[in-house]
């Protein structure tokens, strides 16, 4: 009965402190366990962004200045009213017109910078792209005149109000359709009208084209794209416009855009001039139109905060960067690409 009676207070005591030293083993190894995992599902989200980002920049980057097969933008003419400023919108109208380059960008841009009333980060960089691309759709029949109707076989979702462009890789024209409709009269098909006058806005200036284009001339679609950050609060993405004029999110956490162009200053179709924006617009003799490459560099913070300790450094633009001022603790990592522009390589 006497080696029955149970524990001791001492030996209670004593077992009671194992067991809390044990629990605090676990207990960090937990939090330990935890904090890993979160810094690794941060760094997988910020490298999947990265690359996502990067491919996507990089897609456009080298369509950027193709006008079809008729070559540069020299060949291409337009018909689209750029008279009045209430209506027209050079990034949504100008293809082709004077002054319309297929590549152009702003630096470090100063605080209060907006487009179309979203707010750009102060101290990041714009990049705007321009191009044209094909869904494979050609004029069936050959123009009897510059004024005729374009008909199409295909219906691509044509829509009156659209901008467009006819090219048979000897020159090309853009133009706004006035109307769409199918063909009628037991024909199969649709036509593309492109007439003066009464009808969208801004319009064209004239109903007929540069030239009648033959059976088999591609039918063109702009391309428009404008890459900048924008914040809000401790939060920034990265935003994208198009040739519609819808402004959208294309990457969350994306901090900080810099970029760098290729020039090609001498004409032997080689880079020899790596600078930024406001070097080539300072620089009378430097252009846009010399761009051969950009290197986008991007700073992408995580989404989870706390996961790193405050004040950690990372690499931008080559130096040690530290990680103050919005800092929740994020994880953030530099990613950079250079893409080469193909329609201006030799």
């Amino acid at each position: 009965m006497y080696k029955q009676r149970g524990l001791s207070i001492v030996e209670l005591m004593i077992a009671m402190s194992l067991s809390l030293l044990l629990a605090i083993g676990i207990y960090q190894v937990f939090t330990s366990n935890q904090q890993s995992a979160r810094l690794t599902q941060a760094l997988v989200q910020v490298q999947d962004t990265g690359r996502l980002t990067l491919d996507l920049m990089s897609r456009d980057i080298r369509n950027a200045d193709y006008w079809g097969c008729a070559g540069d933008v020299s060949r291409v003419s337009s018909t689209v009213d750029d008279s009045d400023p209430a209506v027209y919108d050079a990034d949504l109208h100008g293809f082709g017109l004077a002054g319309q380059v297929g590549i152009e960008a702003s630096d470090d841009v100063g605080a209060g910078v907006d487009i179309d009333g979203v707010g750009v980060r102060e101290g990041t960089d714009i990049l705007e792209i321009r191009s044209m691309t094909s869904q494979g759709v050609s004029i069936a029949q050959a123009m009897p005149s510059a004024a005729a109707v374009l008909f199409v076989n295909q219906n691509l979702g044509f829509a009156q109000g659209d901008i467009l462009a006819v090219s048979d890789c000897e020159s090309a024209d853009v133009f706004q359709v006035s109307n769409f409709n199918a063909a009628g009269g037991g024909t199969p098909g649709f036509n593309i009208v492109h007439n003066s006058g009464a009808g969208p806005v801004p319009g064209n200036t004239s109903g007929s084209l540069s030239k009648q284009y033959p059976a088999g001339s591609q039918i063109l679609f702009p391309v428009y794209r404008s890459y900048f950050i924008n914040q809000d609060g401790d939060d920034s993405r990265l935003m994208v416009k198009d040739e519609t004029g819808t402004i959208s999110v294309l990457s969350g956490g994306v901090e900080d855009m810099q970029l760098i162009f290729g020039l090609d200053s001498s004409g032997d179709g080689v880079a020899n001039q790596f600078v930024n924006a406001a070097t080539i617009l300072a620089d009378a003799a430097l252009d846009f139109q010399q761009v051969l490459s950009v290197e986008v560099r991007l700073v992408i913070a995580s989404s989870q905060v706390n996961v790193v300790d405050a004040g950690i450094e990372y690499s931008w633009n080559g130096d040690a960067a530290l990680d103050a001022g919005v800092d929740l603790g994020r994880l953030r990592r530099e990613f950079t690409a250079i893409a080469t522009i193909r329609s201006r390589l030799p």
